[in-house]
């Protein structure tokens, strides 16, 4: 299973994590995860917009969980097990962080 786009990407591409994204993510209960999931979607001209970014962090953490419940029904054993429940974790993370951004607004 490939990795989600917001694994050990320090942003997208190359480029950095957006100020602004790390002003809110560092708020937020899991800072490094917050940053590295939405410095993977977000555009730079709305990373000023809290909004927009409580938008963008629920929109991960929904497909994070669709994609999750998509591999839910196969029965895993070894490593895919420790990975998807390494997924699922991820999943209760960016939910939080999602949560944490909202109670900015």
């Amino acid at each position: 299973m490939a990795p989600a786009p917001w694994q050990s990407v320090p942003g997208y591409g190359s480029q950095p994590v957006p100020k602004p994204v790390m002003r809110v993510c560092v708020q937020t209960p899991f800072p490094d995860l917050c940053a590295r999931a939405l410095s993977f979607r977000v555009d730079p001209k709305s990373a000023r917009d809290t909004r927009r970014l409580a938008e963008l962090s629920t929109r991960v953490a929904i497909d994070a969980g669709t994609a999750l419940a998509a591999f839910g029904c196969a029965r895993f054993a070894g490593e895919a097990m420790v990975l998807m429940q390494r997924r699922a974790r991820q999943f209760e993370k960016l939910v939080i962080v999602a949560a944490a951004i909202a109670a900015l607004l």
